[in-house]
């Protein structure tokens, strides 16, 4: 969804910024390992994907490059270096881990963050750094129910 404010940025440009990107929830049973799909972690200030896979396995993000022009796509800047959002990832499963892997030029910020345990999730902020090149930050992870 792209913004279609042509105005000064103003109190208005910014609702229209809010009000584009807003939340975004993914459900999916895809198991690994496997690749996400096209916007299933990208498309908004909050994204949230709830995996459903009974053996979630190991899923891989897209490129920085793809997740780049899949937000150019959605939001409607072209230039996004610097931007930011916010991910859950929900691991619905009662057994079984959910592992992410970093595709080409996504990078997780510290060791071991980059697992959802059982019934559980894992927060990231994730930061545009340009074109080929984002950080995926975990901030937490507490027990989904």
């Amino acid at each position: 969804m792209a913004i279609t404010h042509r105005g000064a940025f103003d109190e208005s440009a910014v609702t229209d910024i809010i009000q584009t990107d807003g939340s975004q929830i993914t459900t999916s049973a895809l198991a690994g390992p496997a690749t996400f799909v096209a916007n299933a972690i990208t498309g908004a200030d909050d994204v949230f994907y709830v995996s459903t896979a009974v053996t979630p396995g190991s899923l891989t993000t897209r490129t920085a490059a793809q997740m780049y022009a899949d937000l150019q796509a959605l939001i409607g800047i072209q230039n996004l270096n610097g931007f930011a959002y916010t991910l859950r990832v929900v691991n619905t499963v009662i057994t079984n881990t959910l592992t992410l892997v970093a595709g080409t030029g996504v990078t997780f910020g510290g060791a071991g963050v980059n697992t959802v345990g059982p019934t559980s999730f894992r927060d990231y902020v994730v930061v545009i750094v340009n074109s080929g090149a984002i950080t995926m930050t975990s901030t937490g992870t507490g027990t989904w129910s």
